[in-house]
């Protein structure tokens, strides 16, 4: 029989969940004004650092610090956030996930060696703020 005849069996299927972020250790929750209230910052695979920011709210029970967060995307515009035993279910327009890719991107192309003249002016620089007169010096500068 098709699940379209008449008195075919109708299983209650689960929601198709898809998973957004997967962070792993501690989470901050961050609540803030504006256009994005709520913004998840933890660290993702490899110790990658991921901000996760929603259009919607926090809900009031949300702690300040999760562990091992999990954010899935239940329907339109809905969202599950689980940590250990523990759930919310949010309401979002939009979320916006940013992975920070400077670890890598350093490890990938070094930074360049400041030159040799610009070492020694700065190390003059430090040597002058160091000393009295230096330091009478510098701050008439900064009032002209």
């Amino acid at each position: 029989m098709s699940a379209g005849d008449a008195g075919a069996p109708v299983e209650d299927a689960a929601p198709a969940t898809d998973v957004v972020v997967r962070f792993s250790g501690e989470v901050c929750c961050e609540r803030r004004a504006g256009a994005l209230p709520l913004v998840l910052i933890g660290a993702i695979d490899h110790g990658q650092s991921a901000y996760l920011a929603f259009a919607s709210g926090a809900p009031a029970d949300l702690p300040q610090r999760l562990d091992a967060a999990t954010v899935q995307r239940v329907g339109p515009d809905r969202y599950r956030l689980e940590s250990g035993t523990r759930q919310w279910l949010l309401s979002a327009s939009a979320i916006f996930l940013h992975l920070d890719a400077g670890k890598a991107f350093f490890r990938a192309i070094p930074p360049r060696r400041a030159s040799l003249a610009r070492r020694l002016l700065w190390h003059a620089l430090v040597l002058l703020a160091a000393s009295a007169p230096g330091r009478r010096w510098l701050e008439h500068r900064s009032t002209l």
